[in-house]
């Protein structure tokens, strides 16, 4: 079982340059996929804090529509740059469960 973990901070996320990949979010957005939009950061030690994590500079951009981590013991840390060009304060994440049938 593998863990995940997103790293937000207010209204503003926290970026890296070179993932110039953005989620715009509008009024007329219903449901985004954002899984090629999205950075992850595999913890193979499994006790980074999200303080140790923010200071790395080795996070990967990933290429999948639905990133398929594999199966690991490892805990995965995701980024994202959102830009919120609607009316509301609030957004909610969710990860879907692709397993449904």
């Amino acid at each position: 079982m593998f863990k995940f973990f997103i790293l937000l901070s207010s209204f503003s996320f926290y970026f890296i340059a070179k993932a110039n990949q953005v989620v715009t979010y509008t009024d007329s957005t219903d449901i985004l996929n954002i899984g090629s939009k999205i950075l992850i950061y595999e913890d193979t030690s499994n006790n980074l804090s999200a303080i140790d994590v923010l200071k790395k500079d080795n996070f990967i951009i990933s290429n999948q529509e639905t990133p398929n981590l594999g199966i690991t013991s490892s805990t995965f840390w995701i980024k994202l740059n959102v830009r919120n060009l609607s009316s509301k304060n609030d957004m909610f994440l969710h990860f879907g469960d692709k397993l449904k049938r």
